[in-house]
């Protein structure tokens, strides 16, 4: 079950990106390393929740056989998977958002960005 868990875990990966993106905004600094850390995030995301938590599922799937011989273990299991079903739905839903933000972030011209500025 610890493999699981730190499979799931790698989820936190993304982390130093959301900070790269929303601190500066936060602070209200301009930096240049937010498109990088914005192609980053998107990357991260993709990678890390969008993609790995299914095989996360599919993975404990295959395995219930083995875990059922251990009745203690059964209910911690099946909320373990009941728990990587709601991140990756939670993911999946913020990585739309990301995903529509960078779309809007590409479509908008240079000149556009200078007026803001």
């Amino acid at each position: 079950l610890h493999f699981y868990a730190s499979w799931a875990g790698v989820v936190e990966g993304t982390n130093p990106c959301i900070s790269g993106v929303f601190v500066p905004k936060r602070l209200k600094v301009e930096s240049p390393w937010v498109t990088t850390y914005g192609i980053l995030l998107f990357v991260g995301f993709l990678f890390l929740r969008v993609l790995s938590l299914p095989c996360v599922i599919w993975s404990t799937v295959r395995d219930t056989e083995q875990v059922a011989k251990d009745t203690a273990l059964v209910n911690l299991f099946l909320f373990g998977q009941a728990t990587v079903v709601v991140l990756w739905l939670m993911s999946s839903f913020w990585f739309l958002k990301i995903a529509q933000g960078m779309m809007k972030a590409l479509q908008e011209s240079p000149h556009e960005n200078t007026k803001k500025g």
